[in-house]
């Protein structure tokens, strides 16, 4: 239980919001928490509910970037509120060891970017190329990638509707060949998404090199109620999420993905 603490927050921006999402910046008042790919918190939303979210490194602050899909996310999308707070650390450090000169492709639906973005950060650090492809359904629901990427990684964008960068899902604009040559390649995002490249990287033998960031229903985030507990493994996301390597996921994807639809 030592390892759960919980940090209030103020609110110190709102960089950007569209299409029904936002990038929204909080102050830690006191300690900081850890911001680490895997590692994500309860966000407290006062006299409303607490929300699974992972930060995104943004020096000194906290950022967030959330889609509204229900009354909690809506709330912070619309009118962040002035006190918040964070309880956490939840899931597991992800820590791979990646040569310097070495390629990291990263896959992000949606607002799984933030799931990424710690990694993208670390890889860069590490002296790794680092390419991004991320995917909504329309280009007002793309924040700048400079608010949650570093400056050095590479940006691609695709979009359902075509109205910006290439049109179609993002595991379409993905380019396997580059893919190919990647020392790991990562993704993050609705479970349709997760399905498509998990599909998509057996077909090319590319699974030895595949992680994929799962979600779940979270909870007490603490492994009590096992709300969170991932289909055929054994594990509960809250204790030793998010990542998970494909090579493992075999069950899961038999489980999840034969009745989830390609693309996303």
């Amino acid at each position: 239980m030592a390892r759960y603490r919980f940090t209030p927050l103020r609110l110190a921006a709102t960089p950007w919001r569209g299409g029904g999402a936002a990038v929204v910046d909080y102050e830690p008042l006191g300690w900081r928490p850890p911001v680490e790919p895997g590692v994500f918190y309860h966000f407290w939303l006062p006299g409303l509910k607490s929300l699974p979210l992972a930060p995104v490194p943004a020096g000194d602050r906290l950022r967030f970037y959330v889609k509204a899909r229900g009354p909690g996310t809506l709330r912070l999308v619309e009118e962040p509120p002035p006190r918040a707070g964070l309880l956490g650390p939840m899931g597991a450090a992800y820590r791979p060891r990646l040569a310097a000169g070495s390629l990291l492709v990263l896959v992000a639906g949606g607002t799984g970017l933030a799931a990424l973005a710690p990694l993208a950060f670390s890889a860069v650090e590490a002296g790794v190329e680092v390419v991004v492809y991320h995917g909504v359904s329309s280009v007002v629901e793309a924040p700048p990638s400079r608010l949650l990427l570093p400056g050095r990684a590479g940006y691609r964008l695709a979009t359902l509707d075509g109205s910006g960068g290439a049109k179609g899902t993002v595991v379409d604009a993905v380019d396997w060949d580059e893919a190919r040559g990647a020392a790991l390649l990562a993704a993050a995002g609705p479970e349709e998404m997760l399905c498509s490249i998990y599909r998509e990287a057996s077909r090319r033998g590319l699974l030895d090199r595949l992680v994929l960031a799962l979600e779940a229903t979270v909870k007490c985030g603490m492994g009590f109620c096992g709300r969170c507990r991932v289909p055929c493994t054994g594990s509960l996301l809250c204790r030793d999420g998010v990542f998970y390597p494909a090579r493992s996921l075999s069950c899961w994807a038999r489980q999840r993905c034969g009745r989830a639809s390609a693309g996303y």
